[in-house]
C-alpha cells in the first residue's frame, strides 16, 4: 500500500513538473482524481463496512467528472 501511495504522489509530482514547465497542459480534474483516490486509500480499512466502502468507491468514480462538469458550466458561464 505503502509503495503504491508513492507511486501516486510521484504521479502527482510529475504532473505538478509538466504543469510549470509547460510541457502538458494544466488539468484541474487530474489534481481533483489523485486527490480523490489518495484521500480514499487513506480512509479504507477492511474493518470499514461494506456500505460506506461502496459510497467511497462511487464517489471516487464520479468526483473527477463532477469536478470537470462543474468547471465546464463555470467557466462557460463567465
Amino acid at each position: 500500500m505503502k509503495i503504491f501511495l508513492s507511486i501516486l504522489n510521484l504521479l502527482l509530482g510529475l504532473l505538478v513538473w509538466g504543469w510549470k514547465t509547460d510541457l502538458i497542459p494544466f488539468k484541474i480534474e487530474a489534481i481533483v482524481a489523485t486527490s480523490v483516490t489518495l484521500f480514499y486509500l487513506w480512509i479504507v480499512r477492511p474493518s470499514l463496512p461494506r456500505y460506506i466502502y461502496n459510497v467511497l468507491i462511487d464517489g471516487c468514480l464520479f468526483a473527477p467528472f463532477l469536478s470537470h462538469y462543474l468547471l465546464t458550466i463555470f467557466f462557460n458561464f463567465f
